[in-house]
């Protein structure tokens, strides 16, 4: 009976340690198991991380495309750029056009005030269209200017047309006019370097003012605007 006794005992202290390791190969399996969650996460980590540079370096391909057409874009502009044809201003902000024959001021007000600085070459201006010449009371003056009726410029009214002189006409001249009446009124002829002619389609019976400015126009050379020219 003794010897069955202790084989028991022993049989009892294997399973006891039998039982230990089981409960440390567990410990162990869960600790493995942590791990392998760790390193999956880790994994998952590198990846996003991955993919977010990948993102990134894409952004900046994509930026440095951009740099390169605008630097490209730049170095187009100032390889084409002309000094000389370049609208300087001053300090004040005033600008000197046709190589000082026209000038433009800022006023206080925001408006713009245009000077003809050459005065046998203005670009702009205002004249008056008299009626054909008249002397109701018979004083011997001109009812609508008050000059002699002998006067030439009086004489050689037809109250249809009139003559502006300035050297500013061209060829490729544009000359706009804005009457302050409902009225009809064209240039009907140019003299290049002398003058311009307005006409209206008949006899009127009053005065006409009006404004007139002349914008030359850039010529056409080979296909290619004329850098002498311009407005």
């Amino acid at each position: 009976q003794s010897s069955v006794d202790a084989q028991l005992d022993i049989v009892g202290d294997a399973l006891s340690t039998l039982g230990k390791d089981a409960d440390s190969l567990d410990g162990r399996l869960s600790a493995l198991d942590s791990r392998v969650l760790s390193i999956e996460s880790d994994i998952t980590d590198l990846v996003s991380t991955t993919n977010g540079q990948d993102t990134r370096i894409g952004d900046l391909e994509e930026d440095m495309a951009l740099l390169r057409d605008e630097h490209e874009a730049v170095m187009g502009f100032f390889s084409s750029f002309n000094l000389n044809l370049a609208v300087m201003k001053d300090e004040e902000g005033n600008v000197d056009l046709l190589g000082g024959k026209l000038s433009v001021r800022t006023l206080s007000t925001g408006e713009l005030e245009i000077e003809v600085v050459d005065s046998e070459a203005p670009t702009l201006g205002t004249a008056t269209l008299y009626p054909v010449a008249k002397d109701k009371d018979d004083d011997g003056l001109d009812d609508y200017t008050g000059l002699p009726m002998s006067d030439s410029s009086v004489i050689s009214r037809d109250g249809k047309s009139m003559t502006i002189r300035t050297k500013a006409v061209s060829k490729s001249s544009r000359i706009f006019i804005t009457p302050d009446v409902a009225e009809p009124i064209a240039v009907t002829e140019r003299r290049t370097g002398k003058d311009f002619t307005v006409s209206t389609s008949d006899v009127i019976s009053e005065k006409i003012r009006f404004d007139w400015m002349i914008v030359r126009e850039r010529e056409e050379v080979g296909g290619e605007a004329d850098a002498n020219g311009g407005r």
